[in-house]
């Protein structure tokens, strides 16, 4: 069941029931909620985050394509030496909930696998998305146990299955859950429409069905969520010079450590281990009866391995896309986008390059050898290495 500030969400025609509420007035509720449009205009004033690999000092974290999902634990979080400033002490304890020692400059770091001496700081494990014009990413966080799981939700025949993969490992299922759905925005007009003698809106586009699926499917649920962004729709859409409707957010992290939600952007080395494959599975797994109303698997938090499961695709998808590669790029964003205006400068360049895989490895056995997943282990330097 979804709630706000404690609150079991009515529908917009006033009704309380869980099972008797549509996505479309529970989407038209949430909406108009006060407190959620406040939630959402103060992270679309939070300064985006922009994370690059490589850099010194720079924080683990996992990255999800679309249609993926990671569920990461905030236990295997690694500690790093840093500097004792004065001041730091307090709005690191009530931000993160880290307890200080009594020696000056000395923390003591509390569910975390491993320390390097005095003076350690957490090195936050951030997990995220980016790349969301009408998808949608989905934040689910275990509030006892800090696991966080996220999700980059593309179509609503996905929702159900995925939803529940998500909750698998985010373990006791009494304790209370944080919800948070951030992307997608108003990219289609909105009609008028008869039914039974009476007047409806009917909103069109790639957003609104799939946001109305997410909500009633939570809201159908046992569980309770607690619903504490909503940065969809109306409360994630801006215009730009030519009158196109964009979204405001269109990637974020969390720290999984404290919950905490940050609008981000990640460049092209950040987004993990096989990005190229990846890319292609969301292509190709529409059509694999493997992946059917189900998120792609893709990261074991337990051994902080990333596991690219096979997805596999016929040999004339070289054809289709030698063919595809043939159109200019203008071309390009009109057939292969859900939003052409609203695509990152990178879109065309990220369709090509998966277009060249495919030409060069029409048989998806080469990727996948005898259907086994793709293993990457984290190396002691941050980066990712072939395991097999």
């Amino acid at each position: 069941m979804l709630l706000v500030d404690g609150d079991l969400v009515l529908s917009s025609s006033g009704g309380a029931s869980r099972t008797g509420s549509s996505g479309r007035e529970l989407v038209a509720a949430l909406l108009g909620n006060p407190g959620l449009r406040d939630a959402a205009d103060r992270l679309k004033a939070t300064p985006e985050r922009r994370i690059s690999a490589g850099q010194e000092g720079a924080p683990r974290h996992v990255y999800v394509f679309q249609r993926e999902y990671a569920t990461v634990d905030p236990a295997r979080v690694e500690v790093r030496c840093v500097e004792w400033r004065p001041g730091f002490r307090g709005s690191i304890e009530q931000s993160w909930g880290i307890r200080g020692s009594s020696s000056p400059g000395l923390w003591v770091i509390e569910s975390v696998q491993r320390g390097r001496g005095p003076g350690v700081l957490m090195e936050l494990e951030l997990v995220g998305t980016d790349e969301a014009t009408t998808c949608i990413g989905v934040v689910i966080r275990n509030n006892k146990t800090g696991m966080t799981s996220v999700s980059h939700m593309d179509f609503p025949k996905i929702v159900e299955g995925g939803l529940k993969q998500m909750l698998e490992l985010l373990g006791d299922d009494s304790a209370p859950f944080d919800v948070h759905l951030i992307g997608g925005f108003a990219d289609g007009p909105t009609k008028v429409v008869r039914s039974s003698g009476k007047k409806h809106t009917k909103q069109e586009g790639y957003s609104y069905p799939l946001c109305c699926e997410i909500v009633e499917v939570l809201h159908k649920s046992q569980q309770q969520f607690h619903l504490r962004s909503f940065c969809v729709l109306e409360n994630n859409t801006k215009t730009d010079s030519f009158g196109n409707a964009l979204p405001v957010i269109g990637g974020f992290v969390v720290e999984t450590s404290s919950g905490i939600v940050t609008p981000a952007s990640f460049d092209m080395n950040s987004r993990c281990p096989d990005e190229v494959v990846r890319r292609i599975r969301v292509s190709v797994c529409s059509y694999d009866p493997t992946w059917q109303g189900r998120l792609l698997e893709t990261y074991d938090t337990q051994r902080d391995v990333f596991r690219i499961a096979p997805a596999c695709w016929m040999p004339d998808w070289a054809d289709i896309a030698c063919s595809l590669n043939q159109l200019s790029d203008s071309e390009v964003l009109l057939q292969c986008s859900t939003s052409p205006a609203a695509e990152p400068p990178h879109f065309v360049e990220n369709e090509r390059r998966i277009w060249k895989y495919l030409i060069d490895n029409p048989d998806w056995e080469e990727t996948f050898p005898k259907h086994k997943a793709r293993v990457f282990h984290r190396t002691s330097g941050g980066s990712w290495s072939r395991y097999s």
